[in-house]
């Protein structure tokens, strides 16, 4: 593996343990306990926000940031509501 692939790998790491906190930060205040608000909160923001990101800064963002932003933040923030 090279240089620039360990770094990337280390990014969606990154990111995706600071979307998964946040997602457990959304559970802990969004109360889920008629329907499952809290995942449907967190897959809003997850998808309108990168959806942002993603028109705003196209062609603009190097593929370290993609990786953290885009691929493991907002995959994990996003991806952690499906299994709980």
């Amino acid at each position: 593996m090279d240089t620039g692939t360990a770094i990337a790998f280390a990014m969606v790491a990154l990111g995706s343990a600071l979307g998964a906190m946040t997602r457990y930060a959304i559970a802990r205040i969004v109360d889920s306990s008629t329907f499952p608000f809290a995942t449907f909160v967190a897959n809003i923001i997850a998808c309108t926000l990168v959806s942002f990101i993603v028109f705003r800064f196209a062609g603009q963002m190097d593929e370290t940031a993609r990786c953290l932003i885009v691929v493991g933040f907002f995959g994990g923030l996003s991806t952690l509501s499906t299994f709980t």
